[in-house]
């Protein structure tokens, strides 16, 4: 059979409030599912508006979750933060996020575990040959690099998150002075425009939009925060909860089995990497065929994860003890 791909926008509280709060209520999304009609296991996972999740959209286009017995329905949130927060409170099975929400997560006491690698960052430090991300300035911009920024309002698509922390580790590796930096939030998709007109000196972006602000609006990235962290940086994985890994341990592996079928597939077959993200983000064709695909990754690698611990404590954003055997529990399977 034919699957289709879903495309929803996720509107449950659950998914927008905010990760404290859901500390003493997590749940999970329960033990293994009766199958449907097909006798496929109804599987949901949740992202966010990025090209990172082009390797699971692969994955449902290609068959290969049906393979493992799995009908997957795609869910599209906001941030990181609120995929998060979906799968904590049982609202989705799996979740793809940056690294650090969970880290973050996991420090407040949530049970939270890693189950596969998704994208790592690229390794040209300087000038962001392979880089998946980019702060970006208008062509026009007096800015030239990060000494530049102090003073500038720069948009990230979520405060006190990876955008936010990655930028301000690049700033200080430089001796410049976060404070004078002013960042705000405002969501990817909507990036482009607010730094076309002027609602922000400097936008820090992923792709597609990296390459759509730089094709439509003629800017100029000025700096790579996620390649000056380490080359090679995991940026983002997927993740379910503890409960959900061991009600459900068919179903993890049948997810893992499947988005390393499509990773691989992914890495062969480029083009058609490119070819699924206009299914699922309103990006032009001809934006998709120049932008830097992400670096798509199953394997993901615990000294990372530590990294995340380590940047997190430093900026505030790590309130207790990290249970990193529980973060990466899923990877063991």
């Amino acid at each position: 059979m034919k699957h289709y791909i879903k495309k929803t926008m996720v509107t449950a509280l659950a998914a927008t409030a905010s990760i404290a709060l859901l500390a003493g209520c997590s749940g999970s999304a329960g033990a293994e599912q009766p199958g449907d009609g097909d006798g496929l296991v109804p599987v949901n996972v949740g992202v966010f508006a990025a090209a990172d999740n082009a390797a699971l959209y692969m994955g449902v286009e290609q068959g290969f979750f049906e393979e493992q017995g799995l009908d997957v329905d795609i869910q599209v949130l906001d941030s990181g933060p609120a995929v998060t927060a979906a799968v904590v409170a049982g609202d989705i099975d799996f979740g793809y996020s940056n690294t650090l929400s969970l880290v973050i997560a996991s420090s407040r006491g949530l049970p939270i575990t890693v189950v596969s690698g998704g994208v790592a960052a690229g390794q040209d430090v300087q000038g962001g040959s392979d880089a998946n991300a980019a702060v970006l300035v208008p062509s026009d911009s007096d800015i030239v690099g990060l000494e530049s920024l102090p003073g500038k309002t720069i948009a990230v698509n979520a405060l006190g998150n990876i955008l936010e922390v990655t930028l301000k580790n690049a700033l200080e590796a430089e001796g410049i002075d976060t404070d004078g930096v002013n960042m705000v939030e405002i969501p990817f998709p909507e990036m482009p425009a607010a730094l076309a007109s002027g609602q922000v000196d400097a936008a820090f972006m992923l792709e597609p939009f990296v390459t759509m602000s730089e094709m439509q609006d003629d800017a100029r990235p000025v700096a790579f925060p996620y390649e000056l962290v380490t080359p090679g940086f995991q940026a983002g994985v997927y993740f379910t909860t503890m409960p959900f890994l061991q009600e459900s341990e068919a179903t993890v592996t049948g997810f893992q089995n499947g988005l390393k079928a499509a990773v691989e597939y992914s890495k062969e077959n480029p083009n058609a990497a490119r070819a699924v993200v206009p299914t699922f983000l309103s990006i032009p064709e001809d934006i998709v065929a120049e932008m830097n695909l992400p670096t798509f990754i199953t394997e993901a690698d615990p000294k990372h994860i530590e990294l995340f611990v380590e940047l997190g404590q430093r900026y505030d954003l790590v309130e207790g003890e990290v249970d990193l055997e529980t973060l990466t529990a899923g990877l063991s399977r």
